[in-house]
Parts: C-alpha cells; structure tokens; sequence
C-alpha cells in the first residue's frame, strides 16, 4: 500500500516539474549503471572469493573453488542492492544552455563540490530525491536479470546498453532492440 502512495506521490511531483516519468527513468537508469560499472572498475583484479560447497572434505579442506571478485555474482548482487542508496548524492537539474533534464552528482569521488555544478539550474525538490531512489528500486527490481547479465558480460558503454537497448528506458525503438 505504501509503494502505491508513494508511486502516485511521485507522478504528481513530476507532472508539476514539466518534464516525464519516463525521462526520469531513463537518467536514474543511467545514473545506477555508471555507479556499478565505476565499482566493479575500482575492484583490484586479483581478488578472489571462495565459491561452490562449504562442506569440509576427507582431508579437512573446503571443497569450493576460487574465481575473480570482479564481476562475479556476488558483486554484482550486493552492488544491485546498494547503488539505489546513492540516489540522495543526485539533484535534478537542467542544463543552462540547453535546458534539458539531468541528474547531477553533488560531491566528485574526491570529495569537492562538482564544478558542473556552476552549468545547472538546480530544481526544487520537495521529496528530497525520494522519487530517484524509488525508481532505482523499481528498475533493479523489473530488470534484474538483465542488468546482472550485462554488467558480467562487461558490455561496451553499458549503461547505454541496458538502458537504451536491452530494456528499453530510454525510448529505443523495439527494431533497435539488441538481445544479451
């Protein structure tokens, strides 16, 4: 019931704002796969992680086996489960030049003020970017399968990828569709 609210709550701030729903998920679609896409790059490649049975053998050994962290299943699992908290790092905005609609990061990885942010009109958001991690949510949770897919498969320009062609956010037309 509270999801319903919330979703109807959501449409009614952007409908106000002037710009769709759908253009919105589009970015936060975007936004959510350039995060995981920088922390499975950040990972140092030699890491390992045990996989397989956790049952101890005749000679007192795990029966697992080793594989890359990078870009395993359990990366990419805790990644889809975390990235939507990043949502409150993200304003709306629009460009001064081109007025189009953006999501803009507040703080750079270095912990400095964004310097595009001087290029933006800020937009007053009276959910304090509740809607943007409320459509991280919905998008991980509608195309989980395929965002996991994609980001294993390291695909060239993948937020582009998943967004655009794969599911579709972002207005491809289903003869531009391209399968994993």
């Amino acid at each position: 019931m509270n999801a319903i609210v919330l979703g109807v709550f959501v449409s009614l701030l952007i409908a106000c704002h002037g710009y769709s729903s759908k253009e919105l998920k589009c970015l936060v679609c975007k936004v959510a796969i350039e995060e995981m896409t920088d922390a499975i790059e950040s990972v140092n490649p030699n890491k390992k992680i045990q996989v397989g049975g956790y049952r101890l053998g005749n000679n007192g050994e795990y029966s697992g086996r080793l594989v890359p962290y990078k870009r395993s299943s359990m990366q990419i699992s805790e990644l889809m489960d975390t990235t939507c908290e990043k949502m409150t790092d993200y304003v709306r905005a629009k460009t001064k030049d081109t007025k189009k609609l953006v999501l803009l990061k507040l703080m750079t990885s270095e912990g400095v003020m964004n310097p595009d942010i001087s290029n933006v009109d800020l937009i007053q958001d009276s959910d304090l970017n509740k809607s943007l991690e409320f459509y991280c949510e919905s998008i991980m949770q509608e195309h989980e399968d395929i965002i996991h897919d994609g980001l294993r498969d390291d695909l060239d320009n993948p937020a582009d990828t998943i967004c655009e062609s794969i599911t579709e956010l972002c207005g491809k037309s289903n003869d531009e569709k391209v399968e994993l």
